[in-house]
């Protein structure tokens, strides 16, 4: 009996470890993801059953939970499928026949992982047709990454519709969907000849499908991809996206003629948002006053509105009436209206100066900035700066209303000598006219960079980079994030008197010609400036003339590998 009872508790332990599958223990941990060893169909596969079921065998045991968060098929089957795993294999088997002379595509993202938690790494996507021929267009390219931290972002292809530029068809199901290796480079092969539309995201509750508002986006520069075999190489570059619908949330009279104002949703509108059917009229009805004037707030979502006539202590609303970047119909406007109460007197609160810069030292170009605690405009143009020997270099100050006034240097200062700015207070005034009223005025002094401190000049470029008259190179450094911007000359670009240290590259086109990088949105549509940041950083070092810095990767010639190369053989040291 003892011997029967060893033989019945052995059999009981075999039960339970066959039904229960888990891993041995022991040994080193599992580093190795696992890959798929066969598939039925295999891929590119013709003269598929409509009722057959897709088979994938790993080289090892992947988790059942949650397939459906990894695991696709465009375009979708009819009724769904059903996924299961055991072990080492996959099955996924429609719940309805598959479509006839139709090519399939199954996509395995990198959610799937062994029971050791290691993902496969690189996405799987098997393609068959159930006709006798399998479509053949391909569209690849690359999503330009902020941070390979993130994550692998999706890739979405959306059939295109004949819609107005401010629509978008972003928010449904995609047609077809696709996922970054590593590197950020995608592919869609064996897809359909048409025109479609493109975003990549990060889809972070991994629904397959781009969550506005939520969900980090990218797009291209032209939103129409027309595929007949092959498109590409595609760039995609950060957009923002912001559904909510754009309306005024906030009014503050600062006198009896001006209000402050406040955008809030959308992406924020710059003058070209105002039209004539704005006006402000009394509660009751008895006064309607126009607006003479819209000055928005340079880079942000406030504006000031000059009446044409004085407000009174009574209530008053804002009415508006704009185009809406959210409508499907065409020339559809929308209504604005909220309520203040009115002022009668004038605003004499004076504007301080809050911070200023340079303080100690500075670039022989330096960007001079004065922040203010009130938006405020320049009463001039150009101004000058003056040496310890009073040589005067020319200023050339930026005219838009803002928090912080931009100046720039005409040429480039000495090196290691003290420069002084005198502002009178009469230079600058509020949106209603008050000057800071400092009797002394805004004086500034700093002294440049030494020359012990300084690269001579860091020179190279991309040979293969066709000529682009708004290209636009930034050396930013790492230490200090000094900024040093200079126009392109044919795929060539020269810094000269930078300051010494090591820093990153980035290209990009300046299309606006603002010497701003500018990021485009989804709603309504605005391509993003193109850019290009090269992987590694670039030293620029101490009394050198660093010669001959090579980009690659920058052009569709070299889309991959990417890489920035510097010859040490062609520095040339300077006593």
């Amino acid at each position: 009996m003892k011997n029967f009872a060893k033989v019945v508790l052995g059999i009981a332990v075999l039960f339970f470890y066959c039904a229960h599958q888990i891993p041995p223990g022991g040994g080193p941990d599992d580093k190795i993801p696992p890959k798929i060893n066969s598939s039925y169909p295999i891929r590119g596969s013709v003269g598929i059953p409509t009722t057959a079921s897709i088979m994938l065998n790993f080289s090892e045991w992947v988790v059942p939970q949650n397939p459906e968060k990894s695991i696709s098929m465009y375009p979708p089957a009819p009724g769904g499928i059903k996924i299961s795993i055991s072990g080492k294999k996959l099955v996924i088997k429609p719940k309805k026949p598959l479509a006839d002379s139709t090519t399939y595509h199954v996509m395995i993202n990198t959610a799937l992982a062994d029971l050791h938690g290691n993902s496969i790494g690189i996405p799987y996507d098997l393609f068959f047709s159930t006709g006798p021929t399998i479509d053949s267009g391909r569209i690849f390219g690359c999503v330009t990454l902020p941070s390979a931290k993130k994550g692998q972002p999706k890739i979405g292809l959306f059939p295109s519709v004949k819609i107005d530029s401010s629509d978008t068809n972003f928010f449904g199901p995609p047609s077809y969907v696709a996922q970054t290796d590593s590197a950020g480079l995608f592919s869609f092969d064996n897809i359909h000849r048409g025109t479609y539309d493109c975003i990549a995201f990060f889809d972070d509750n991994n629904d397959n499908r781009f969550s506005p508002g939520v969900e980090q986006a990218f797009a291209a520069i032209d939103k129409r991809i027309k595929l007949d075999k092959t498109a590409g190489p595609l760039t995609l570059f950060p957009v923002n996206c912001d559904t909510t619908t754009m309306r005024i949330s906030k009014i503050t009279p600062l006198s009896a003629k001006h209000l402050l104002c406040e955008w809030t949703g959308g992406i924020g509108i710059s003058s070209n948002g105002f039209d004539s059917l704005w006006k402000v009229e009394s509660v009751d009805g008895k006064r309607s006053l126009a607006i003479k004037t819209y000055i928005p707030v340079y880079n942000t979502r406030r504006f000031f509105l000059v009446v044409a006539d004085t407000l009174g202590l009574q209530p008053f609303r804002l009415v508006c009436s704009k185009k809406s970047p959210l409508f499907l119909r065409k020339n559809a406007t929308q209504r604005d209206t909220i309520r203040f109460n009115g002022v009668s007197q004038s605003d004499t609160t004076t504007p301080l100066l809050r911070s200023k810069e340079p303080l100690v030292l500075a670039d022989l170009k330096p960007i001079i900035k004065l922040a203010w605690s009130k938006p405020m405009f320049p009463q001039f143009s150009k101004w000058q700066c003056a040496d310890s020997l009073k040589d005067t270099v020319g200023l050339t100050v930026s005219q838009s209303l803002a928090d912080t006034t931009i100046i720039r240097v005409n040429r480039p200062l000495k090196t290691g000598d003290k420069y002084d700015i005198v502002f009178p207070d009469s230079l600058f005034k509020d949106i209603c006219g008050n000057p800071p009223k400092d009797s002394l005025g805004i004086k500034m002094s700093f002294t440049t960079l030494d020359d012990k401190d300084l690269c001579y000049s860091l020179s190279g470029g991309a040979s293969c980079m066709k000529p682009d008259s708004k290209r636009k190179w930034i050396f930013t450094t790492i230490v200090g994030s000094r900024k040093y911007l200079v126009s392109d000359n044919a795929g060539q670009f020269r810094y000269d008197s930078l300051c010494a240290g090591k820093g990153t590259m980035t290209i990009f086109s300046d299309v606006n010609n603002d010497g701003e990088l500018n990021v485009g949105s989804l709603v309504p549509w605005v391509p993003s400036e193109p850019y290009f940041l090269p992987p590694d950083t670039v030293e620029a070092r101490k009394n050198w003339d660093i010669e001959g810095v090579s980009i690659t990767g920058a052009c569709e010639d070299c889309f991959r590998p990417r890489t920035l190369i510097i010859p040490s053989d062609t520095a040339t040291h300077k006593p």
